[in-house]
């Protein structure tokens, strides 16, 4: 469970300075918030997950199938919002 709030926070932020210096972008003061912008969407994305979360924990008492509920309740909302967001901030 702690390694997927983890992931939640540092996969996002890996993802930007990876491509970013993959593509030779320099580190700026622009470029830095955008790794700010994408701990914030990976946070409010960790609240959504680990509110059902616990919501069906305390309606199943199972581990296991609290989190299988979570990912197929709020695993493809969660999914969306961030590519759309992260659509546009490439755009941008």
């Amino acid at each position: 469970m702690l390694i997927a709030v983890i992931l939640f926070f540092l996969f996002p932020i890996v993802i930007n300075f990876g491509i970013m210096g993959w593509l030779g972008i320099p580190l700026d003061m622009a470029t830095s918030l955008i790794a700010a912008v994408a701990l914030g969407i990976a946070v409010d994305d960790t609240i959504h997950y680990m509110a059902h979360f616990n919501r069906e924990l305390k309606r199943t008492y199972d581990e296991k199938e609290a989190m299988r509920n979570a990912l197929i309740v709020v695993g493809m909302p969660i999914t969306r919002t961030t590519g759309a967001l992260s659509l546009g901030f490439l755009i941008l």
